[in-house]
């Protein structure tokens, strides 16, 4: 899914399909990988994505919301709407079963709109801005391909981000190139209806001169 979307897409059906394009392989189906694929995420009632790891999440990297949001993308070619779970057995003893909405607000909340991660990651500088914009592209897939995402958490996301002046300024010195993939995956996400902003506009000619280069 993540894939796909610097493609053409228009909808979620079509991230749906390429999902299905990127996953249907097997060995020895006869029937066809695809259909036979396709059959079994059309009678899914839910999707369980397991975290072994208490240092990962739906948020750290691509591969969790790329799977997920693929699946429940493609489900709905065929009028399906599974359940999407985040499960957490870091400690399999006291396992915690999230619903991925439930999930997305609890990482946006307590760890990608956090001061405290927000200046822990800015003190790496180029990277740790780069880590920002990895995390609002992961916030961007699951939006897309799911309802998971809530306009509440884009604009967690925003008044951290951007609209404190200090953050801003310290995130757009670290990386301009980040800080510009950043303004544009939020205009798009608005642009394309997945976050109706309070705002009535993003301040995307806020970059430094060199930054558009």
């Amino acid at each position: 899914a993540a894939t796909a979307l610097d493609g053409a897409w228009d909808d979620q059906a079509d991230l749906g399909r390429a999902y299905l394009a990127a996953s249907s392989h097997a060995y020895g189906d006869r029937e066809g990988p695809d259909a036979a694929f396709g059959a079994r995420v059309a009678a899914a009632d839910a999707y369980l994505h397991a975290f072994d790891v208490a240092e990962r999440d739906l948020f750290d990297g691509d591969a969790a919301v790329d799977a997920m949001g693929g699946f429940a993308a493609a489900a709905t070619l065929h009028g399906a709407s599974p359940a999407l779970y985040s499960l957490d057995v870091s400690v399999p003893q006291r396992p915690k079963t999230r619903t991925a909405r439930e999930d997305a607000a609890r990482l946006i909340r307590g760890r990608l709109a956090d001061p405290r991660w927000i200046a822990a990651q800015l003190r790496h500088g180029y990277r740790g801005a780069h880590e920002l914009a990895q995390g609002l592209d992961a916030v961007f897939v699951l939006a897309a391909t799911s309802d998971a995402v809530t306009d509440a958490a884009f604009d967690g996301l925003y008044a951290a981000w951007i609209a404190d002046p200090e953050v801003f300024d310290r995130l757009r010195a670290a990386n301009p190139a980040a800080t510009r993939a950043i303004l544009e995956r939020f205009d798009e996400a608005r642009h394309r209806g997945l976050w109706h902003s309070r705002r009535n506009a993003l301040p995307a000619d806020a970059l430094m001169p060199e930054a558009a280069e």
